[in-house]
């Protein structure tokens, strides 16, 4: 679901949603979260809207561990014990983490978990 950003013209109060495309505009339509004025908010545009790609994802020590058990536990046959200790060093990527080049400068939006 893509994140909107908005703003509040009466306090400046800037604040982000998770929303579908159809309900993106339902924020305009509401009081600010943070003033509680009506006919304040707007979409905000601060940063350019990317699809980021995080590429230093690595297997945690927890799932080494339970891989290991696993391999160990003598269910599983010796031919499939090197795919598991390749799946153990395996690095790979998440999509949709926001790339930007200024992290500090939205440390003030509230987000929503």
């Amino acid at each position: 679901m893509p994140s909107y950003d908005f703003i509040c013209s009466k306090c400046n109060y800037k604040f982000d949603e998770y929303l579908s495309i159809s309900n993106r505009n339902e924020p305009l339509q509401q009081p600010c979260p943070n003033c509680l004025k009506t006919e304040c908010i707007r979409r905000h545009y601060e940063e350019f809207p990317t699809v980021g790609y995080d590429n230093n994802l690595k297997p945690s020590s927890e799932f080494k561990e339970i891989m290991n058990m696993v391999k160990n536990s003598g269910q599983v046959p010796k031919r499939y014990h090197e795919n598991i200790d390749r799946a153990c060093e395996k690095t790979g990527g998440r999509l949709g983490v926001k790339s930007t080049t200024d992290m500090k400068s939205t440390s003030h939006i509230k987000r929503k978990p």
